[in-house]
Formats: structure tokens, sequence, C-alpha cells
């Protein structure tokens, strides 16, 4: 990532965080991240799932090519405060991020 992305990308999330910094992790919130690693060609998407039941929270990473298909099935597959329509158990995107490596994506995501 050269410097100008780097600027770009602290910008939007900026712009992002003071948009949203009031509201739940919701569907235009993934879709506004889902556009921003679009626009800045990271390499890869990650969200980190919750799911009843379990103790840890799971993160699915995808490569950018596939974001889009990706975004798609969310849109269909999730409602508005990202919880899964069709599961028997509560399934929930909470979170999600973008970069060029896994583990920069998992620090945004868990912190660690």
């Amino acid at each position: 990532m050269n410097e100008e992305t780097i600027e770009q990308y602290e910008s939007m999330a900026k712009e992002l965080n003071e948009v949203y910094s009031n509201s739940n992790f919701n569907k235009p919130y993934l879709e506004n991240i889902f556009n921003m690693a679009i626009d800045v060609n990271a390499r890869f998407i990650g969200i980190l799932i919750e799911k009843e039941g379990f103790k840890k929270s799971e993160i699915i990473i995808n490569p950018i090519e596939n974001a889009i298909g990706v975004l798609e099935f969310y849109r269909s597959t999730y409602d508005y405060d990202l919880v899964h329509k069709f599961s028997n158990v509560k399934i929930r995107i909470a979170n999600a991020s973008y970069g060029d490596d896994f583990n920069a994506i998992q620090y945004e995501l868990l912190g660690v």
C-alpha cells in the first residue's frame, strides 16, 4: 500500500466512523466497508461472525476479487441488523474490516 492509499484509507475510515459513531453495526455500514475496500483496492476483506452457543467469534476473510459476490450474499441472507435470516440459531455479522494482510484484519476485528 502506498502513502496516498494509506491517507485515503485513513480519511475514509475517519469519515465512516463519524457517520456511524452513534449507530449499531448494520447493513449500510457493512456495505460502506465493502465499497471502501474495493475503492482502495485492498487485498482482503474480513468479517467477524458471532454465533449463539459459541464461546468465540469467527473471522471469515475473502480476497477482494470476491467482494461483490460476497456482499450480494450478505444482502440476501442477513437482515438490516446483520442477523442471519434463515438460521435456527442466532448468527450475526458483528464487524468488518479490510486490509492487505490477515494480521491487520485480525487486529481490526479482534484487537489482537
